[in-house]
């Protein structure tokens, strides 16, 4: 199985313990929604945050994908971004 990083080295977004990441091209689709949950949760502007927040709202074709890419549901992703609270986990 492939780990992209450990728990020590990114405790604010590692999927590791939720997820069995077993390629690298996944752990990169991973990274993608890892990234749009710390902006939606984290220290960057209102603008990025409503963008983030918005992204897996309207269900596009491209969260979709990213979603299905990362061997993820999307329902369940759709829904761990309609609330997020800065000190919130990972998705």
């Amino acid at each position: 199985m492939y780990r992209p990083w450990t728990r020590e080295s990114r405790p604010d977004d590692d999927f590791s313990s939720v997820l069995s990441i077993t390629t690298p091209y996944q752990a990169l689709w991973c990274a993608v929604i890892q990234r749009a949950w710390a902006d939606a949760t984290g220290h960057v502007s209102e603008r990025d945050i409503r963008v983030a927040r918005n992204w897996p709202k309207y269900r596009s074709s491209d969260f979709e994908l990213v979603c299905s890419l990362a061997g993820m549901n999307p329902e369940i992703i759709a829904n761990a971004f309609k609330s997020p609270k800065p000190d919130d986990g990972p998705v």
